[in-house]
């Protein structure tokens, strides 16, 4: 009796590692940059939902909305997808950002990222 009280009485606290709680998974070994206001930033992470920049975090506010373009290098061309997003945080030389609900086009240019990347891998994995 006491044991379904407690287990009722329990937090549901998830341990699930971050990456299975997000909506998608973060990448992070693509070649990419990000071109916001005329200025190149490195990118550390992204997703299709966010991604994570390193630069000079005082050339943002929080909640500001930006129009950016991320340029990918592929095997054999470089993918540009420009959209919108919002400035969700900022620290430590990191810029957050979230992207509005990307239209199909935009969908289309990030899968173009990730079938390269899993080309890619499949053809390292077949050599030698």
């Amino acid at each position: 009796m006491f044991q379904a009280l407690f287990s009722k009485m329990r937090a549901r606290v998830s341990n699930d590692p971050i990456e299975t709680r997000r909506a998608y998974p973060r990448r992070r070994g693509d070649r990419c940059v990000i071109e916001i206001a005329d200025q190149t930033f490195p990118v550390d992470d992204w997703s299709y939902n966010g991604a994570l920049v390193s630069g000079d975090e005082r050339l943002f506010a929080p909640g500001e909305d930006v129009a950016f373009t991320l340029k990918f290098k592929l095997r054999d061309r470089i993918v540009s997808v420009a959209h919108d997003a919002h400035v969700v945080r900022k620290q430590n030389g990191k810029i957050a950002l979230a992207f509005t609900p990307p239209p199909a086009a935009v969908v289309h240019g990030f899968q173009q990222v990730v079938d390269d990347a899993a080309a890619s891998e499949f053809a390292g994995s077949q050599a030698g």
